[in-house]
């Protein structure tokens, strides 16, 4: 129950691509089976103005931790596998592995992003990314994987490995505030 994902956030990864709505979701929102409240129940205004109760969603802090973040990742990609089973008909879905997504958290707190270290000429350390841009850089690299998905014939592992790979997604939520922080 530690690691497999909740039924509410199962069940809404399964609406929206069902929908075709594929969006990144923010890292409160995926939730282990024993962090959910199965009773929480949210009043909704419908568009006949009648008044009904949905399932509302719970959410959790954000990680502060690497480890915390790897389990997160992890808990997200068990759910995108689970989904793949589900619905085989889906072939842009199809193909992600544990692996897939151990490859992405390796970079992430790998020496490319999160053990980045910049020294000057004596070599003393100017800048390391924060922790809250690394979350940041995190967040933009699955949206952007979710808007290739969404625009391209490509598997979601492949667009994933292009999102992190992106120079741009790279330069514009990593480096450059990296270099900012460090000038600053």
């Amino acid at each position: 129950d530690g690691e497999c994902p909740a039924r509410s956030y199962v069940e809404k990864r399964a609406e929206e691509l069902e929908q075709g709505d594929y969006r990144a979701e923010m890292l409160k929102s995926v939730l282990r089976r024993d962090e959910e409240d199965p009773d929480l129940l949210v009043p909704v205004w419908d568009l006949t103005g009648n008044l009904k109760m949905r399932k509302g969603s719970s959410a959790v802090e954000d990680p502060v931790n690497p480890e915390q973040l790897r389990r997160r990742v992890t808990r997200m990609g068990t759910c995108f596998m689970f989904l793949a089973l589900k619905h085989s008909n889906r072939p842009q879905i199809q193909g992600c592995t544990p692996q897939t997504f151990q490859n992405y958290l390796s970079y992430l707190l790998g020496d490319h992003v999160w053990q980045l270290v910049g020294k000057n000429s004596q070599g003393h350390t100017v800048a390391c990314p924060s922790w809250a841009q690394l979350l940041i850089y995190e967040f933009q690299i699955r949206k952007k994987a979710y808007a290739l998905l969404s625009s391209t014939t490509l598997q979601f592992a492949e667009c994933l490995k292009q999102a992190w790979n992106d120079p741009v997604i790279k330069e514009r939520y990593f480096t450059t505030p990296l270099a900012w922080t460090a000038a600053s």
